[in-house]
């Protein structure tokens, strides 16, 4: 009787870290995948900020120069 106790214990407690190791499985790739996503839309965001909407040619450099900063 007591060998079907222990067995019990042992089986029902290696469930319990079989399933809590699924579940943390799941919530890390959960947090690696969102961790992506926000690094994307951060890149997203910083590259918007390094093009400018203004459309410049060849021609204007030739018209109005190089430009320079004036102190």
């Amino acid at each position: 009787m007591e060998i079907l106790i222990v067995l019990f214990i042992f089986m029902s407690s290696s469930a319990y870290l079989l399933t809590s190791e699924i579940k943390t499985r799941g919530l890390w790739l959960a947090t690696l995948k969102s961790q992506v996503e926000q690094t994307q839309q951060l890149n997203t965001a910083r590259l918007a900020h390094t093009q400018d909407d203004v459309d410049q040619r060849w021609e204007d450099i030739a018209v109005f120069g190089i430009p320079t900063i004036t102190p």
